[in-house]
């Protein structure tokens, strides 16, 4: 009895036979490593359901906050260029927002809404602010 087996046959059931040799000789020797990344997952899918602590939600607070400080200070240089206001009332004005948000003070955040100011200020009102101008808002 002879068999015919075409050449598309034959090269499945060496693909398979491959497959599952490669999957048990990768299975013997990076057992450990497996195991270690399948746990590293579930523990990290675990502690990303629990909830966040009090500094983790103040954090997020503060982001939201200097997100809409950004959103307003854009606003109000944008409406400053506009109407051409000059130096001192575009200060004040900066000002009265950043007292709003003194939440914000003397965090991390503060460095970034500082370049923010000085980069908005510079490039729409052409107005060039000193560290010192720029701390003195934040004292308004």
């Amino acid at each position: 009895m002879s068999f015919a087996i075409n050449w598309s046959c034959l090269l499945i059931y060496l693909s398979i036979i491959v497959l599952i040799y490669y999957l048990a000789v990768v299975s013997l020797f990076f057992r450990t490593e497996a195991t270690a990344s399948i746990r590293n997952l579930q523990k990290r899918t675990k502690d990303s359901a629990m909830p966040m602590e009090a500094g983790e939600q103040y954090s997020g607070n503060l982001f939201f906050s200097s997100s809409r400080l950004a959103s307003a200070i854009e606003i109000k240089i944008r409406e400053a260029a506009v109407k051409k206001i000059v130096r001192e009332e575009l200060f004040y004005s900066l000002q009265q927002i950043l007292k709003n948000y003194s939440e914000l003070h003397n965090t991390p955040f503060q460095n970034a809404i500082n370049n923010l100011i000085e980069n908005n200020c510079e490039k729409e009102c052409s107005i060039h602010l000193s560290a010192v101008e720029l701390a003195g808002l934040w004292k308004g």
